[in-house]
């Protein structure tokens, strides 16, 4: 009995076949992937929420007194100190977050999000800050923190936020942001209606939230802005 042989035009057929089922799957697998990253990353947040309340057990119901890359790496200049006062000129004085927070955590990596491909500028600043080739190789850490927190002293318990508009509503700390992604990018897309990011709250929970929301939690003050 003779071994027929593939003929040239069957060849064809299944190479195709088989680059059709690769272009199908391929971004499947893609967007597991980066399910599986955002998910290691909210892990690595609440692992930090945890080490905010070890910090704060141990300094009065505090949140840890340290600062980002934004506030140690940045210059405060005219503008920044016109705007934020004393705290432009402190935060560029403060140990970096990781540092301070070490006693209870050991493990660096908690500080880096799998995600992380750095920026050119970060999301939430009004000053020139660019990672590369991420945040975590650059500066210890992809995420930034809330450093008013810190530099006002408030505590756990007595975490608040105000708008900054009438009738000054009163928010609790689960609204508040704490410490977030330095780039949308990093779990979105390209375009900035597609951006997220990941948020360890005031109340220690954490969630993958849109732009909009980020900029409305970033936009309550922590102190009563009523006159």
């Amino acid at each position: 009995m003779k071994n027929r042989a593939f003929t040239l035009v069957e060849l064809l057929i299944v190479i195709a076949m088989i680059a059709m089922l690769a272009a199908l799957l391929f971004p499947v697998f893609l967007s597991v992937r980066a399910k599986g990253r955002q998910t290691a990353c909210l892990s690595n947040l609440e692992q930090l929420g945890l080490a905010f309340g070890l910090y704060a057990h141990d300094n009065d119901d505090q949140f840890a007194y340290g600062g980002d890359a934004n506030d140690i790496h940045s210059s405060p200049n005219v503008w920044l100190t016109a705007a934020h006062g004393e705290f432009a000129i402190v935060a560029t004085t403060l140990k970096p977050l990781p540092e301070v927070l070490d006693p209870y955590i050991k493990n660096n990596e908690l500080w880096h999000c799998p995600s992380d491909t750095g920026f050119d500028y970060l999301d939430t600043s009004s000053t020139a800050i660019s990672a590369h080739p991420s945040s975590y190789e650059e500066y210890g850490s992809s995420y930034y923190y809330r450093t008013t927190a810190a530099f006002k002293h408030k505590t756990l318990a007595g975490l608040v936020g105000y708008d900054a508009y009438l009738p000054y509503a009163i928010h609790g700390a689960s609204e508040i942001d704490i410490l977030n992604d330095g780039s949308g990018s990093w779990h979105g897309g390209v375009d900035e209606a597609a951006w997220r990011y990941n948020v360890l709250y005031g109340d220690f929970h954490v969630k993958t939230i849109p732009r909009w929301a980020l900029n409305a939690s970033r936009a309550l003050k922590l102190d009563n802005p009523q006159p």
